[in-house]
């Protein structure tokens, strides 16, 4: 059995694939469907910059969206991203990064998303980075990252302090975060790596109190070697 290696596990959508159109355009798409049974408000370009600094339940109330409509959206959501992420683009520096993550040899690399498999691969195919990824954790439900997280744990065999989060949204930080992680102080979270060129804005993301925050990709190995090496 070879040596155990740190695992960075990064978000997909916002952190290495550019979704962020495509995500809108299904979101109001979304709005047409269930738009006038349920008086959904359409997601306008001077909105963008307001919601980004919201969490997924402010969005949610306002845009007028009902928590008994969510699965149904989830469902049909999920759908139209399949059809439509093997053709987004990796942001920029996104390639160089986790290739010289890999060709380091010091890091294990997976991928966790709401995502299907198919269409996760579909992206990493189309774009040159599946060879970089050990593990693809695919189809969690947006709001079961936190079960993610310790299911790569436990499959792994690592501890907390053996793994970094790469991520774009307040909500991911707190899956890393972890409720129990607060109790009297006796579990450390996982550590989190925030990102700004994803869906939530700098300010938000730092106010969670993340390990660490980048504003561009090519930032990620040397933090890394500082994270886990004292570098």
């Amino acid at each position: 059995m070879g040596q155990k290696k740190p695992c960075v596990v990064y978000d997909l959508d916002g952190v290495l694939a550019d979704t962020f159109q495509i995500s809108l355009e299904v979101a109001n798409l979304l709005v047409e469907m269930y738009g006038k049974r349920y008086g959904l408000k359409k997601i306008e370009p001077g909105d963008i910059p307001r919601y980004r600094n919201m969490r997924p339940d402010q969005i949610r109330k306002a845009l007028g969206v009902p928590i008994t409509l969510l699965p149904f959206i989830y469902r049909e959501g999920k759908r139209l991203l399949a059809e439509e992420t093997p053709k987004a683009k990796a942001f920029n520096g996104i390639y160089e990064t986790v290739s010289t993550i890999h060709q380091s040899n010091r890091y294990d690399q997976l991928i966790l998303t709401s995502n299907g498999r198919e269409n996760t691969r579909g992206f990493l195919e189309n774009n040159g980075l599946l060879e970089f990824f050990v593990e693809l954790y695919t189809d969690f439900p947006i709001l079961s990252k936190r079960a993610g997280l310790m299911q790569i744990l436990s499959k792994k065999g690592i501890t907390r302090e053996e793994m970094v989060f790469v991520c774009d949204e307040v909500r991911d930080i707190h899956a890393a975060q972890g409720w129990e992680a607060t109790l009297f102080g006796l579990i450390k979270p996982i550590p989190v790596i925030s990102v700004g060129w994803g869906y939530n804005t700098p300010e938000a993301l730092i106010a969670e109190n993340p390990t660490a925050h980048i504003s561009d990709p090519r930032e990620l190995p040397g933090l890394l070697e500082r994270l886990f090496n004292g570098k």
